[in-house]
């Protein structure tokens, strides 16, 4: 399921896993240093969204594999809705002769899939769970579950936390945060004019700078309030997004992948839920070279590839590695092509670190 190239060959479902049960660890050994009294280490629960075109894949992914180390009572699947595809005139796509061609209906669809789903709702009750961290897998940096950003919503009595990180250049591919009135919006990039992405203030910088990396924690108790109070308009809040879509050429009796966009996916968007939110919502800041190495686009591609998150990974990894032994010594420069990997299910920032987690061949003799 999505293997980026790492030395290890860990997919981004795997490395989410590992941050997920590394991130209970982390937090039990930080509250028994600081002398309280700390929760069971694995309390936590993990849900997965699917949908009709991986679904079954991605359970057996993971039943193959163990659950990546998390109990299997601790683990569910659910799924989301599909919808026709649409030409750019409005009509439906054909995958094959007599199948319409379909897609997931976008990350909002989570909403009314929770509705939906009688044993996600039980499980959520049942076990007690109190902030669900909304995150999507495409991000091999993803801080998951991160005691800082679930500490400071806890602690503050706050109905959720969102995160964010910079814009690198105007038309980077992110959508932004913006105030309307007292509530908090994202506007999708795709829907963003020129003149607004690249607008500044006086001194150059930009003034719509706060990017999207869909990072959501937020309370059950407004999830629910949500799913079951405003459902209608949040499952009416569609976009068009504009994809390469395999459609069926009947004078040729094929299903071509085309070589550019050729249709619309309708998709909700996550993030739809912000304006509906009825409480304290607060943001706080990635860091982005921390935080922040998406997977969208194919091997060697300059952005948002599985090459450069590698080199995100290496970067990153070797900079924990420096803060611990400042006197090592890396073979070459970390990069996509030399990668230093440490092992996720052991440290979840660095913390703790030993010589023996450093892997064989990257340090100068």
């Amino acid at each position: 399921m999505y293997d980026i190239g790492l030395p290890s060959g860990k997919s981004l479902f795997q490395i989410i896993a590992e941050r997920f049960k590394r991130a209970q660890e982390y937090s039990a050994l930080l509250c028994q240093m600081a002398g309280e009294n700390c929760a069971p280490r694995y309390n936590c629960y993990f849900y997965v969204m699917t949908s009709g075109l991986n679904d079954k894949v991605t359970r057996d992914f993971f039943r193959e594999n163990d659950y990546f180390g998390i109990p299997e009572d601790k683990v569910l699947f659910f799924k989301q809705a599909m919808l026709p595809t649409l030409s750019f005139e409005g009509k439906l796509q054909f995958e094959t002769r007599k199948k319409v061609s379909a897609g997931p209906n976008g990350n909002g669809a989570l909403f009314e899939a929770f509705r939906s789903c009688k044993e996600l709702q039980d499980s959520v009750k049942d076990n007690g769970v109190e902030f669900i961290h909304l995150v999507g897998v495409d991000n091999a940096l993803n801080k998951f579950m991160d005691p800082l950003q679930v500490g400071m919503t806890y602690e503050n009595n706050l109905k959720g936390c969102s995160k964010f990180i910079k814009k690198k250049y105007p038309t980077e591919s992110l959508g932004l945060f913006v105030k309307k009135g007292e509530a908090i919006e994202i506007i999708e990039y795709t829907e963003l004019g020129e003149d607004m992405a690249t607008e500044t203030y006086e001194d150059g910088a930009l003034k719509f700078d706060q990017g999207n990396m869909v990072n959501f924690l937020i309370s059950v108790e407004t999830l629910e309030s949500l799913v079951f109070g405003k459902a209608e308009i949040l499952n009416s809040l569609y976009h068009r997004a504009i994809k390469k879509i395999p459609e069926y050429v009947e004078d040729r009796d094929v299903t071509e992948k085309p070589s550019k966009e050729n249709g619309y996916k309708l998709e909700l968007f996550v993030h739809s839920f912000l304006s509906y939110v009825e409480g304290a919502f607060e943001m706080i800041e990635g860091i982005r070279e921390e935080e922040f190495a998406p997977v969208k686009n194919k091997e060697g591609e300059p952005k948002d590839s599985p090459t450069t998150a590698r080199e995100l990974i290496s970067k990153l990894h070797a900079s924990w590695i420096k803060k611990q032994f400042p006197d090592v010594e890396f073979k070459e420069e970390p990069s996509d092509s030399f990668v230093v990997e440490l092992d996720f299910s052991k440290t979840y920032e660095g913390e703790f670190l030993t010589k023996e987690m450093i892997p064989e061949g990257v340090l100068k003799e």
